[in-house]
């Protein structure tokens, strides 16, 4: 039988995402440690609905990643998705079917922050949005800035 109930990890949070690790292991983490620890050209695979709340998602590069949604929602609380230079964020792909939403409940944040030459790939099935940062450049989806 396959299990359909959540895993809560050591820390009290539950596991979000999959994704390949640097050392080439497949793990099971927050979106947050998926992020910051999945390897270059590697995939991050949300499991569940996420909350992002209080942290900002930062990738250090170089590096290339490809999220794949699995038909859930990333919901920024607050702060955004921060891309700095020499990285590459693939949110689907030409070949995946299922659905990926990424919206801001926060009125003071963007969805992503791009800087330099960071590159937003978005496929179809993606959904940036809806924003609540309306008075944001961008009207609060993503701008180009410096990552802090």
């Amino acid at each position: 039988p396959q299990f359909s109930g959540t895993i809560v990890l050591a820390d009290g949070l539950s596991e979000e995402a999959a994704y390949t690790a640097e050392d080439g292991t497949e793990k099971k983490d927050t979106l947050i440690k998926a992020f910051e620890n999945v390897k270059d050209g590697g995939t991050i695979t949300l499991l569940d609905n996420v909350d992002v709340d209080g942290e900002k998602i930062k990738i250090t590069g170089p590096k290339t990643i490809t999220l794949y949604g699995e038909n859930h929602t990333i919901t920024l609380t607050s702060k955004g998705i921060c891309l700095p230079e020499n990285v590459i964020l693939n949110l689907g792909a030409a070949d995946y079917t299922e659905k990926l939403t990424i919206k801001s409940i926060d009125d003071t944040s963007d969805i992503l922050n791009l800087q330099g030459s960071a590159t937003l790939n978005m496929y179809d099935n993606v959904t940036l949005g809806p924003s609540k940062a309306g008075a944001q450049p961008g009207g609060g989806t993503f701008r180009w800035l410096r990552c802090f």
